[in-house]
């Protein structure tokens, strides 16, 4: 015959089973996202690339055009007017100048390349970091979820809600939760609205971009939530 603790532990590792899944749906669908984004704004950059590079190449195939044709006007009228001799040099100044703007445009095209080629290497650095930050959500899920008596549930703004349960002995419905995120260009965790709040959460949350160790952090912040539950009971039984 089952016992009440058998029926609630089948029905507790049901209900760990299905946020399991949901968990990897959710980081799934997070992660698709996060790529084709990094995907569009890489195409983005190659696109421009290229069309600032023809811009310059066809300028500097008409500077070359120009330069030679003045040049070619120079000689004949050199050899016809002597009169055009200032004229002839003014030509020749402006053609330096022009000959100076083909160096500069090849010089920022150099420039413009290699800024291009570094944008794709961190491009590239980026999405290797989500993938492994994402591999190791799905790694920790089982772990807390087993242990811990915790949901998660993803939410707008791409921030993941961690939910705990069976803390309060006296409430065991009561919610004990908080949100995670990952942001900026470094991917930082990020940690918003804990209900109820933990007095030393800047310290865990410093403690977890410094470790990487989700698991660790979300151990200890189940440890904060009972603790302050259990100062809340001692404070009023020694007021009665």
């Amino acid at each position: 015959m089952e016992t009440d603790q058998d029926a609630e532990l089948r029905n507790f590792k049901n209900m760990l089973s299905q946020t399991q899944e949901k968990m990897e749906s959710w980081m799934g669908d997070e992660f698709i996202k996060l790529e084709k984004g990094l995907k569009l704004k890489e195409e983005q950059l190659l696109q421009k690339s290229k069309e600032e590079k023809a811009m310059a190449i066809e300028k500097i195939k008409k500077i070359t055009e120009d330069a030679k044709i003045q040049r070619q006007e120079l000689r004949e009228k050199s050899e016809k007017l002597e009169k055009l001799k200032q004229k002839l040099e003014e030509i020749d100044t402006q053609t330096d100048a022009m000959l100076d703007t083909r160096e500069k445009l090849e010089s920022d095209l150099e420039i413009a390349m290699k800024q291009t080629a570094k944008q794709k290497e961190a491009i590239a650095s980026q999405d290797k970091e989500c993938q492994k930050k994402l591999d190791y959500f799905r790694k920790a899920a089982n772990v807390f979820e087993d242990r811990l008596g915790l949901k998660l549930r993803k939410t707008r703004g791409g921030r993941m809600q961690f939910v705990f349960s069976n803390i309060d002995p006296e409430e065991e419905d009561r919610i004990f939760c908080f949100f995670l995120k990952l942001e900026g260009a470094d991917r930082k965790y990020i940690v918003e609205d804990c209900d109820p709040e933990i007095d030393d959460l800047p310290q865990l949350t410093e403690k977890l971009n410094q470790t990487n160790n989700l698991k660790s952090f979300v151990v200890a912040m189940r440890k904060r939530f009972k603790a302050k539950i259990s100062r809340k009971k001692l404070q009023t039984e020694s007021s009665k």
